[in-house]
């Protein structure tokens, strides 16, 4: 990895563009995203053109940081962004986690 690359990461709450194929069932939702990046702005610019390309606009982020000592609840739960984490740094791409959506009432 480049080292003046490090990796960020997100959590993003989203609602979908007209025209996403499931915006008549689907409000929004959110999703953690990681990426390599050069500074904060550098990876809320990726983050955002990767929720653009699935469709998606960004209602608020969380959080935009730097992956680093991470606590999760338990052993399954960092075991699987560990997974996530190991795809970045391999990647120039975002890495999107599960996505948490929220159905149309």
């Amino acid at each position: 990895m480049n080292p003046e690359l490090k990796i960020y990461w997100t959590s993003v709450e989203f609602e979908l563009k007209k025209t996403h194929s499931d915006f008549r069932k689907i409000k929004g939702g959110f999703v953690y995203a990681f990426v390599k990046a050069l500074d904060k702005s550098d990876a809320l610019m990726k983050f955002k053109t990767e929720l653009d390309n699935n469709q998606l606009i960004p209602s608020e982020f969380e959080f935009v940081k730097i992956y680093k000592d991470v606590e999760w609840e338990n052993e399954g739960q960092e075991k699987h962004f560990d997974m996530i984490l190991t795809d970045t740094m391999n990647s120039m791409d975002v890495m999107l986690d599960d996505f948490y959506m929220y159905e149309r009432n």
